[in-house]
């Protein structure tokens, strides 16, 4: 690991390192990984204290969040907003902390804004990355390099229209329909439907009509929602191990539908022939982004594993919150700042093959993950329990009890924010990891009162 800190020591060592956006408590880790590297000093601007410890020897400016929003696409984009158009409050921090306009900017995975007051950030993400994010696309891509996908019909949001993609896509269990990206990014299931039936195309379509021009319509895939990552180098792609998306299933009508995104875990072991059909997949996406529009760094392919085979669904040109997980057991590799760096087009002295050889091996080896989601109009104490997990129902860990997971509750933008860390030597590996999910909301729910409702999990058909 030492090869990996050497390889990024020029960037940060002697420097003062800027971190803006999200919350502090996001950047606690990378705050002692840039001291650990030779930053001088660092600063953390941010929207909020977050959930979690809080950044050690940095200077801490807590920006003004105007309106809280109501989901965490508006938190999003309130959020490059702001950096986009700087504030005054957010100013005057970095320039009382960087004078001299000599420091170090790095952001989060999702920074889609090059400068701030002029100054570079690190790494950003490109417009023709970004455009690769949207559903209404992808489709295209993946025919374009040859990538075994499901059938789909993409067509303008109105009432007759959908209807009659809908009817043509639909399979026993429905169709599901995503938006456009029309009005900027979007992720997290925000612009995904399950309609099961007709009874769910009006409402639908009301979600729709405001927020996007196109709709891709495609029948509903059964199995575990996965995802695999690669990392692209200049000469090479390195891919890594399927990591299972928790997406659960409401069994109560609401307004997002039936579908609902809550983290990702390394357990789930699918087939190997599916394991291998996936790390191929991403390879050659890999080179395909590389080639077709000079992407560099972390991206995620997601899908299903479904009895046919992993379907992809979407590709994002970023790391995504799966990489976090499925590398827990190398906590002494700076993966989130190597990947900024080489976004950031630094040469870095890193052999792509050893790099894939090792991340493989540990994520193999140290599974981790969990459930976790951010609950509007909630507010929950800050604090962090173990758990246990018995007759398929979660309850508090007594003080002689080994715990099944770590609880943590708390503050974030949009309410509170919950978490469950599964154990990593007590969850079994190989089995999906969604009915200790869904357990967990019923356990939040009769413990806090947060109305979130019954879940259930996607079987696994593989």
């Amino acid at each position: 690991m030492n090869d990996y800190w050497d390889a990024l020591r020029s960037v940060f060592s002697g420097r003062k390192v800027i971190c803006v956006g999200e919350v502090s408590a996001s950047f606690a880790l990378t705050v002692d990984q840039l001291y650990r590297l030779g930053a001088s000093e660092v600063l953390v601007a941010s929207f909020g204290h977050g959930t979690g410890p809080q950044p050690k020897n940095a200077t801490i400016a807590i920006l003004p969040s105007g309106a809280r929003p109501i989901t965490s696409m508006e938190s999003i984009r309130a959020e490059h907003a702001a950096l986009s158009n700087p504030s005054p409050d957010l100013l005057a921090a970095i320039d009382a902390f960087d004078d001299d306009r000599t420091a170090v900017l790095v952001s989060h995975f999702l920074n889609c804004v090059p400068t701030l007051d002029g100054r570079p950030f690190l790494s950003y993400r490109r417009p023709e990355w970004l455009a690769l994010e949207d559903k209404s696309v992808i489709d295209e891509f993946w025919d374009r390099i040859g990538v075994r996908r499901s059938v789909s019909k993409t067509t303008r949001v109105d009432p007759y229209h959908l209807q009659v993609a809908s009817i043509e896509m639909a399979n026993d269990a429905g169709v599901v329909w995503s938006g456009d990206a029309r009005d900027g990014f979007n992720g997290g299931g925000e612009y995904v439907r399950w309609l099961r039936d007709e009874s769910d195309l009006e409402s639908a379509t009301k979600y729709f009509a405001p927020r996007c021009d196109l709709v891709r319509v495609m029948p509903f895939l059964e199995g575990i929602p996965c995802s695999v990552h690669g990392i692209v180098f200049d000469n090479s792609v390195a891919v890594l191990r399927p990591v299972e998306m928790v997406v659960l299933r409401r069994t109560e009508p609401h307004e997002k539908g039936p579908l609902l995104y809550a983290g990702c875990a390394s357990f789930y072991d699918p087939p190997d022939e599916v394991r291998a059909e996936m790390r191929e997949l991403a390879r050659r996406v890999g080179s395909a982004l590389r080639a077709e529009v000079g992407f560099h760094g972390a991206f995620t392919v997601d899908g299903v594993a479904t009895a046919a085979g992993f379907l992809p669904t979407e590709l994002n040109p970023r790391m995504g919150a799966g990489l976090s997980v499925i590398l827990g057991g190398l906590s002494d590799l700076p993966i989130q700042l190597l990947l900024d760096a080489l976004v950031g087009g630094v040469a870095l002295d890193i052999d792509p093959v050893e790099f894939e050889a090792e991340l493989l091996e540990a994520a193999d080896r140290d599974r981790a993950g969990g459930t976790w989601m951010s609950i509007p109009g909630v507010t929950l104490p800050d604090a962090m329990r173990p758990a246990v997990f018995s007759s398929r129902v979660w309850r508090w860990a007594s003080d002689a009890e080994p715990a099944d997971a770590t609880i943590t509750t708390g503050p974030s933008v949009l309410g509170s924010f919950v978490r469950f860390r599964f154990s990593g030597s007590r969850t079994p590996v190989g089995p999906s990891v969604g009915e200790r999910a869904a357990a967990a909301w019923a356990f939040v729910d009769s413990e806090f009162g947060t109305g979130i409702g019954r879940l259930t999990a996607a079987p696994d058909v593989c």
